[in-house]
């Protein structure tokens, strides 16, 4: 979204000077890879449960961490083998899910409704 962003400086009540500017932040700034083709991640929308799966070699331990529309690291923990999750407690609304192996990283977007 679109911010006024105001910058107030002063020299101890001496001077002062205020500096405004707008910016624009998109609300989803991080990307958004494609998970290999044998790992399995569903089911996207949801409305609650979530679950992860792969018999791909190497894929786990898999750290993953979810973040809220603000940012806002919300639940992590690390799967050594497929995982379920249960978003019921939160509420309608889009969220981000890293995960982050040997392999690499991946953020994947998970809309819950």
């Amino acid at each position: 979204g679109n911010y006024d962003v105001t910058l107030n400086a002063s020299n101890q009540g001496e001077c002062t000077r205020a500096n405004g500017q707008n910016v624009f932040i998109q609300p989803n700034a991080a990307e958004e890879y494609s998970l290999p083709k044998d790992v399995l991640f569903f089911p996207n929308p949801t409305s609650g449960e979530l679950r992860l799966q792969s018999e791909r070699q190497g894929w786990y331990p898999v750290q993953w961490r979810f973040y809220n529309a603000q940012g806002q690291a919300i639940d992590s923990g690390v799967a050594d083998h497929d995982k379920e999750w249960n978003l019921a407690q939160y509420p309608p609304g889009a969220y981000l899910l890293q995960l982050v192996n040997a392999e690499g990283w991946w953020t994947v977007r998970v809309l819950k409704y």
